[in-house]
Protein backbone atom coordinates (compact mmCIF):
# COMPACT_ATOMS: atom_id res chain seq x y z
CA UNK A 1 0.00 0.00 0.00
CA UNK A 2 1.50 3.37 -0.92
CA UNK A 3 0.33 6.90 -1.95
CA UNK A 4 2.35 10.19 -3.57
CA UNK A 5 2.13 13.42 -3.51
CA UNK A 6 0.94 15.29 -6.58
CA UNK A 7 2.49 19.48 -6.97
CA UNK A 8 -0.83 20.23 -5.41
CA UNK A 9 0.23 18.64 -1.92
CA UNK A 10 -2.82 16.03 -2.10
CA UNK A 11 -2.29 12.15 -1.43
CA UNK A 12 -2.43 10.24 -4.32
CA UNK A 13 -4.30 6.38 -3.88
CA UNK A 14 -2.62 3.62 -6.16
CA UNK A 15 -4.17 0.40 -7.16
CA UNK A 16 -4.08 -2.05 -5.12
CA UNK A 17 -4.47 -0.16 -1.72
CA UNK A 18 -6.20 -0.74 0.84
CA UNK A 19 -9.30 1.96 1.50
CA UNK A 20 -10.23 2.44 5.42
CA UNK A 21 -12.63 3.99 7.43
CA UNK A 22 -13.70 4.28 11.03
CA UNK A 23 -17.32 3.55 11.00
CA UNK A 24 -19.90 4.80 13.59
CA UNK A 25 -22.56 1.99 14.84
CA UNK A 26 -24.76 1.37 17.79
CA UNK A 27 -25.30 -2.02 19.06
CA UNK A 28 -28.12 -4.26 19.62
CA UNK A 29 -27.19 -3.80 23.53
CA UNK A 30 -27.46 -0.23 23.18
CA UNK A 31 -23.72 0.79 23.19
CA UNK A 32 -22.34 3.36 20.89
CA UNK A 33 -18.77 3.56 19.01
CA UNK A 34 -16.73 2.87 16.20
CA UNK A 35 -14.94 0.12 14.19
CA UNK A 36 -12.18 0.85 11.87
CA UNK A 37 -13.50 -1.24 8.60
CA UNK A 38 -11.47 -1.44 5.40
CA UNK A 39 -12.42 -2.31 1.64
CA UNK A 40 -15.33 -0.87 -0.72
CA UNK A 41 -18.24 1.37 1.05
CA UNK A 42 -20.42 -1.76 0.35
CA UNK A 43 -18.25 -3.94 2.13
CA UNK A 44 -18.15 -1.44 5.16
CA UNK A 45 -22.45 -0.82 4.82
CA UNK A 46 -22.85 -4.40 5.15
CA UNK A 47 -20.44 -5.15 8.60
CA UNK A 48 -22.31 -2.06 9.99
CA UNK A 49 -25.91 -3.60 9.64
CA UNK A 50 -24.50 -7.09 11.14
CA UNK A 51 -22.98 -5.35 13.91
CA UNK A 52 -26.11 -3.20 14.85
CA UNK A 53 -27.72 -6.16 14.82
CA UNK A 54 -25.46 -7.94 17.78
CA UNK A 55 -24.47 -7.33 21.52
CA UNK A 56 -21.52 -5.30 21.47
CA UNK A 57 -17.69 -7.04 21.63
CA UNK A 58 -17.35 -5.75 25.26
CA UNK A 59 -21.02 -7.53 26.29
CA UNK A 60 -20.63 -10.32 23.93
CA UNK A 61 -16.89 -10.80 25.99
CA UNK A 62 -18.38 -10.39 29.60
CA UNK A 63 -20.79 -12.67 29.06
CA UNK A 64 -18.30 -15.65 27.78
CA UNK A 65 -16.76 -14.52 30.87
CA UNK A 66 -19.72 -15.39 32.97
CA UNK A 67 -20.73 -18.82 31.12
CA UNK A 68 -16.88 -19.99 31.50
CA UNK A 69 -16.73 -18.95 35.15
CA UNK A 70 -13.77 -17.00 34.57
CA UNK A 71 -12.33 -14.90 37.45
CA UNK A 72 -12.50 -11.34 35.05
CA UNK A 73 -16.15 -11.74 35.07
CA UNK A 74 -16.55 -10.80 39.08
CA UNK A 75 -13.77 -8.58 38.37
CA UNK A 76 -15.60 -4.58 39.25
CA UNK A 77 -13.82 -3.26 36.02
CA UNK A 78 -14.78 -6.05 33.94
CA UNK A 79 -16.30 -3.93 31.25
CA UNK A 80 -13.49 -1.83 31.30
CA UNK A 81 -10.95 -4.33 30.21
CA UNK A 82 -13.14 -5.76 27.65
CA UNK A 83 -13.16 -2.47 26.25
CA UNK A 84 -9.43 -2.41 26.46
CA UNK A 85 -9.60 -5.75 24.39
CA UNK A 86 -11.78 -4.36 21.96
CA UNK A 87 -9.36 -1.15 21.04
CA UNK A 88 -6.87 -4.05 20.78
CA UNK A 89 -9.05 -5.17 17.59
CA UNK A 90 -10.11 -1.96 16.39
CA UNK A 91 -13.50 -1.75 17.95
CA UNK A 92 -14.00 1.53 20.08
CA UNK A 93 -16.89 1.28 22.40
CA UNK A 94 -18.78 4.14 24.29
CA UNK A 95 -21.00 4.26 26.85
CA UNK A 96 -20.29 1.14 28.76
CA UNK A 97 -21.16 0.76 32.58
CA UNK A 98 -18.84 2.46 35.23
CA UNK A 99 -16.53 0.03 37.02
CA UNK A 100 -18.34 0.10 40.52
CA UNK A 101 -15.28 0.62 42.83
CA UNK A 102 -13.75 3.64 40.41
CA UNK A 103 -16.92 5.38 40.84
CA UNK A 104 -17.22 4.95 44.81
CA UNK A 105 -13.89 6.17 45.40
CA UNK A 106 -14.72 9.64 43.05
CA UNK A 107 -17.73 10.23 45.01
CA UNK A 108 -15.80 9.78 48.53
CA UNK A 109 -13.06 12.15 46.86
CA UNK A 110 -16.38 15.08 46.27
CA UNK A 111 -17.60 13.98 49.87
CA UNK A 112 -14.27 15.03 51.44
CA UNK A 113 -14.44 19.46 51.96
CA UNK A 114 -11.08 19.40 52.45
CA UNK A 115 -9.43 17.25 49.58
CA UNK A 116 -8.92 19.89 46.67
CA UNK A 117 -7.84 17.47 44.30
CA UNK A 118 -11.26 16.33 43.78
CA UNK A 119 -12.31 16.20 40.36
CA UNK A 120 -15.17 14.49 38.15
CA UNK A 121 -13.61 13.66 35.08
Amino acid sequence: MWATKGRDGLARKHKGEKIMAWETTEWACGHTGTIQLYGPQRQRDSRIASEAGRKCFACWLVEKWEQEGDPRATRPDRYRLAAAIAENKNIRIFNLPEDAAARKKVEKKLADPLDTTATMR
